[in-house]
């Protein structure tokens, strides 16, 4: 019982916990081969050396070193499972360490037999069915769906599927998304997977549908093994979303709103879970050709084209790993004949007495790096990674950032791009390894400009005619604003712009909401005290902006439908009332404000 009491023994002094995602008992397989020595202590009056907790080598993507980090503290979240409305909030967090107790009993089964790597690995159907839940929830409670769910309201939850997990939330009366994930999770360490397959249908009841699919193809749609670097001295490295990690193509889209790239259709022919700096479990989807025909190579073919016609290139949506020499594992009720799985004589379909024998297969160099390139690829947004051997990680790094292959390492134009900035991170670590200064090889590429707003436009082409075809008007400015450059004429423009933004914006939202009129009168009155406040120039162009708003098509604002008119009072109040002082002209501008619109 010792691994599943040390996760939560020790609270500290405000009664928080800090949460691996990553259990101890794999980090403890990456830790450095060098440890600090035991301080002393005393017990029962004799002197006895206490263990130190392990120490890891870890590039922190943060500063870009490469420093030693104590275990207890790398890899996790402060409270990441703990419930605060449910007792004494941390029942989630003993689940899961029962399940990863029983995990580490079968995990280090598999150590001990591949220390020989042409032995066999046995595993009962419920061994091989806890180290799938095990493995899903390595993936499911990972930072990136930590970070999907953490809202303690619908309102901020940005992924696609709101609607739906709204109609989801409503109809089990779950007031946070952060619920719904925490509900998930307990329901699949509840989850009793018979050997019908029942448990299919039970979860797709108890948890939320999208999520509940997600385990059930990642337990039933691809095929589990076990892989170790064929060459002595390589070793696969573990990132802080490993887990989550898959590889298969991804067809990118970008935020016509923000001008951000986001992800878009994608599809998940291998995915990853390191168990130690040389032992890896793969997962390889049913999609993909198998060494042993069973029968339905045909159907498979047709369903992987099917996937590659959903992507924007099909042609290139192939696997990178296609090749991997990996295989399905064999069984106590099948036999291979001519290449294919047969049923033994007797076979009455799944039974719980099973037995699933696993070998160890050996990977090139080629597909150790691959794997680690793909490790590498998605550890951007995270903040460290774990490596064991200095000089063979210093060679990954290198390989990764040298490696010209198309779709990694795509970078934005942008000054403070998160994925180049990593890159640097990376360069300065080999050089910390003691390796060659090194500059990346990445594709850059250009992002579309945000979708420009009405206001904004019609500013502009305000600022355009009036310095074009109204001197006399520029004059007016220039009177405003005395030594005023072209340059701060168009950044008055823009700022005039953002004025005649705040104006629609609050107009709609009014329209729009359950404000009393007395409530909206002095949202309104607010909003002119902001207005009036802001240098004269600017609320002189805005004025102009907010006039000639209506003779712009709503539909396509680009489109201006009659004449500009650029003439208003507030020109006689620039001209006749500046002895008046800024604050008196702002506010005798508005007095007749120009109508434009439904206000």
């Amino acid at each position: 019982m010792a691994a599943r009491t040390s996760r939560y023994r020790e609270r500290n002094a405000q009664g928080t916990q800090f949460h691996h995602f990553i259990p101890r008992f794999i980090l403890r397989n990456f830790a450095a081969a060098t440890q600090p020595p035991s301080g002393p202590t005393k017990r029962r009056g004799k002197s006895k050396g206490k263990p130190h907790d392990c120490f890891i080598n870890s590039i922190n993507l943060q500063s870009g070193n490469v420093e030693p980090c104590q275990l207890r503290s790398e890899f996790g979240i402060v409270d990441m499972y703990r419930e605060k409305d449910m007792g004494d909030g941390y029942d989630l967090e003993k689940r899961l360490a029962q399940l990863e107790s029983d995990a580490a009993t079968i995990i280090r089964k598999a150590k001990k037999t591949f220390a020989t790597r042409t032995n066999i690995l046995a595993l009962r159907r419920s061994e091989r069915d806890c180290l799938r839940k095990f493995f899903f929830l390595m993936k499911y409670r990972n930072n990136g769906f930590h970070q999907r769910y953490d809202h303690d309201s619908l309102d901020t939850y940005n992924s696609d599927d709101k609607e739906h997990l709204r109609e989801y939330m409503e109809k089990r009366k779950f007031k946070r998304p952060k619920d719904v994930w925490f509900d998930n999770i307990r329901q699949i360490l509840a989850l009793e997977m018979d050997p019908e397959m029942r448990w299919a249908e039970r979860i797709q009841q108890t948890a939320y549908t999208h999520d509940a699919l997600m385990f059930i193809l990642h337990a039933q749609g691809s095929f589990m093994s076990f892989c170790a670097p064929k060459l002595a001295g390589q070793e696969f490295v573990l990132t802080e979303n490993a887990y989550g990690i898959f590889e298969g193509p991804v067809s990118p889209r970008i935020d016509p709103d923000s001008g951000e790239l986001q992800p878009g259709v994608y599809t998940e022919y291998h995915n990853f879970a390191p168990i130690a700096p040389d032992l890896m479990v793969v997962f390889r989807s049913f999609i993909l050709p198998t060494l042993i025909d069973e029968g339905d190579q045909a159907e498979r073919a047709v369903l992987l084209n099917a996937m590659k016609q959903l992507h924007i290139k099909p042609e290139s949506a192939d696997s990178i790993l296609q090749d991997l020499p990996i295989g399905k594992c064999g069984n106590n009720y099948s036999k291979i004949v001519d290449g294919k799985f047969v049923p033994l004589h007797g076979y009455q379909g799944p039974s719980a007495d099973h037995v699933f024998y696993f070998k160890c297969f050996p990977l090139e160099p080629r597909h150790v790096g691959l794997i680690n390139e793909l490790l590498l690829e998605e550890a951007w947004p995270t903040k460290a990674i774990a490596f064991r051997s200095n000089d063979y990680t210093k060679e990954i790094l290198v390989d990764y950032l040298k490696d010209p292959r198309k779709g990694f390492k795509v970078v934005t134009d942008q000054p403070d791009d998160p994925r180049l900035k990593y890159l640097r991170k990376l360069e300065r670590a080999v050089s910390l390894l003691g390796g060659p200064k090194v500059s990346s090889v990445y594709e850059c590429i250009k992002l579309p400009k945000p979708e420009v707003h009405m206001s904004h436009w019609v500013a502009t082409m305000v600022g355009f005619e009036l310095l074009g075809q109204r001197q006399d008007l520029y004059e007016i400015y220039k009177h405003l604003r005395p030594g005023a450059t072209p340059e701060d004429y168009f950044y008055d423009i823009s700022q005039a712009g953002r004025m005649l933004f705040l104006r629609i914006k609050t107009d709609v939202i009014m329209n729009n909401c359950r404000l009393s009129d007395a409530n909206k009168e002095i949202v309104r009155a607010n909003r002119h005290d902001i207005l009036t406040s802001l240098p004269i120039q600017r609320v002189w162009l805005y004025l102009k902006a907010f006039r000639n708003a209506p003779k712009f098509d709503i539909a396509d604002f680009k489109i201006q439908k009659e004449p500009l008119d650029l003439d208003g009072p507030e020109d006689f109040v620039a001209m006749h009332f500046s002895h008046k002082g800024v604050e008196w002209m702002a506010q005798a501008m508005f007095f007749e404000p120009p109508r434009a619109g439904n206000n």
